[in-house]
């Protein structure tokens, strides 16, 4: 019997990631960053 995953992520949002500055648009900076969310996306993205 083979077992699949499924992740579902519901609304990530920029204003609570840390960004790194060629990732931002012009004039435009995160709310609340967060240490480590972008590299948390990042990996839930290679998933």
């Amino acid at each position: 019997m083979s077992r699949t995953i499924q992740l579902l992520v519901i609304d990530p949002q920029n204003d609570f990631c840390d960004l790194p500055a060629t990732y931002l648009a012009p004039d435009s900076t995160p709310s609340l960053p967060v240490r480590g969310a972008h590299a948390d996306l990042q990996r839930v993205a290679s998933f």
